[in-house]
């Protein structure tokens, strides 16, 4: 999932969605029903080929 804005709003972005994803909310963007785990990635800014930064979270309920 991107969004083209800097790394702090997308990745919110991405932590509210799997919210809805977990918890049942997502309606029509339900992508696994009964999903229990779901994991947010974001990668900004650049040293040479990588990235400067990165994040990963991980949500269970």
């Amino acid at each position: 999932m991107s969004y083209g804005h800097p790394s702090g709003a997308t990745g919110a972005a991405q932590i509210v969605e799997l919210v809805c994803q977990l918890s049942g909310r997502a309606g029509g963007r339900q992508e696994v029903a009964g999903a229990r785990v779901a994991v947010a990635e974001s990668a900004g800014g650049w040293i040479g080929a990588g990235s400067a930064a990165a994040t990963a979270t991980v949500l269970a309920p």
